[in-house]
């Protein structure tokens, strides 16, 4: 965190000082009490299942220096910190002080919304920018996550690079209220949170809002939804695949094991040849907006093209890995129609010894339509590339009957249904063999990487122990 005054804070949260030094120094925040680091400020913030007001003790215990609070304090835990600041509600705290800070942030800040691939675009875009750009851990895309990304900014020139998500209307506004992005990427709208944003054009209208507000807009040139917002937006900068987007691609390849290659158009002038470490066709789209970004900030052309190539891949998105003898492709993050046919196609064009096998969790907050679109997520798979299905969640059944060895599954060697995560993982033991490759997807809550942990511990359980 740029460094700021207790009083400063206290003034950019409407609290007031309860104890401690008006001119103490504040470099860091935490709002969590697990990874609370020496000299943090707490803010504790409520929870459906828990409330950091119970945790501010464990985090002075810790070494957090000051807390905020909305509650009275104890004299024991009041009598342990440093510093207590007193405000209304602690989440308007934490995003209040994340805006004041924003005020001194000089360096560009990039916002990156769609309904996929927001996390590795922000990868890739950070990497262009450079090593100096801060960037949102993980997917720290709501209030609490963009908050905390500006908090964690410790160099007031260098560029930021925020995600921002949203499952109801009003959601991204509020997020473009807080970070103020200079530059607003919008890569796409799909079918993604409908349960709250109704349809595709709900969800559209409410990702504009961001391009609409920045300084500088980047925009899908082959999304229709996106574009039809470009003559809402200030300075618009397109990318995509066709031929008139200001950030193109001629000659896509995709290789063995699934890494796009193509050569970089900018302003219509081909600039050199990107081979990304990243899995799957559906990454030059994210490429190019990262591309766009740069170009738009100054990066030159050579340095987009090298930082492009060194980019890697986010955690749990198409990330490869060894287990035993079977490869597997953790895309686990999150799912939704879209980004499962994405994953289809890229898992279809890595090369295997053995066969290939899909284990395909829920789908999430997509409403009344959900049963329908997890079966033709189900249909997309086809005996010419997939041996083996394994459906999990509560559309199982649903998945299972789309996907039946019938027509174009014919051939398909089982559609095996389980009806815990333990079964999963006994399935997987007992089915794959050295040289098969297993595709992991499903919704952020599914948690589908449990399983992945589960199987990769039961195979080292089994192993033979060295003698």
């Amino acid at each position: 965190m740029l460094p700021t005054t207790l009083a400063d804070v206290a003034e950019a949260m409407s609290g007031d000082i309860v104890k401690g030094a008006p001119d103490g120094v504040i470099t860091s925040v935490s709002a969590d009490s697990r990874s609370v680091a020496v000299g943090d400020l707490f803010i504790p913030l409520a929870g459906d299942r828990f409330d950091g007001h119970d945790y501010i003790g464990s985090a002075l215990d810790a070494g957090a220096a000051a807390a905020v609070t909305a509650q009275p304090l104890t004299d024991d835990v009041e009598g342990r910190a440093a510093a207590v600041i007193r405000v209304d509600d602690t989440l308007r705290a934490l995003t209040s002080l994340a805006s004041a800070v924003r005020d001194r942030v000089s360096g560009p800040v990039v916002a990156i919304t769609g309904s996929n691939g927001k996390t590795s675009t922000k990868e890739l875009a950070a990497a262009v920018l450079g090593p100096s750009a801060h960037k949102a851990p993980e997917s720290y895309n709501n209030a609490i996550g963009v908050a905390l990304t500006l908090l964690g900014v410790d160099a007031a020139d260098a560029p930021v690079v925020l995600e921002m998500g949203t499952n109801h209307f009003g959601e991204i506004a509020a997020l473009v209220d807080i970070a103020r992005p200079d530059v607003g990427v919008f890569l796409n709208a799909a079918a993604v949170h409908t349960e709250f944003l109704v349809d595709v054009d709900g969800v559209a209208r409410e990702k504009s809002a961001l391009p609409v507000a920045a300084a500088r807009a980047v925009l899908n040139a082959a999304d229709k939804r996106v574009m039809r917002y470009a003559p809402d937006c200030a300075d618009v900068t397109t990318f995509g695949v066709g031929e008139n987007a200001d950030v193109g691609v001629t000659g896509v390849t995709v290789d063995a094991l699934g890494r796009p290659s193509f050569s970089l158009r900018i302003d219509g002038v081909d600039v050199g040849t990107v081979t990304l470490r990243l899995l799957g066709r559906h990454q030059v789209g994210n490429a190019l907006a990262a591309a766009a970004v740069g170009h738009i900030l100054g990066v030159s052309p050579q340095d987009i093209v090298e930082r492009l190539r060194d980019a890697d891949a986010a955690k749990m998105r198409m990330q490869v890995e060894r287990v035993g003898e079977v490869t597997i492709v953790n895309d686990a993050y999150n799912a939704n129609p879209a980004s499962v046919r994405a994953a289809f196609e890229t898992f279809r064009d890595v090369a295997v010894d053995g066969d290939r096998w899909v284990l395909l969790g829920d789908m999430l907050e997509l409403g009344q339509g959900a049963a329908e679109l997890h079966g033709d997520a189900a249909r997309l798979l086809s005996a010419d590339w997939c041996a083996g299905f394994i459906p999990h969640g509560e559309h199982a059944g649903v998945m299972a009957e789309a996907a039946r060895p019938t027509g174009e599954h014919d051939g398909m060697k089982a559609v095996i249904r389980c009806a815990t995560d333990d079964d999963v993982v006994d399935a997987l033991v007992a089915t794959l063999r050295p040289g098969d490759a297993l595709l992991v997807k499903g919704s952020r809550g599914a948690r589908m990487e449990t399983i992945v942990d589960a199987y990769r511990a039961t195979l080292l359980d089994a192993a033979p122990s060295a003698s």
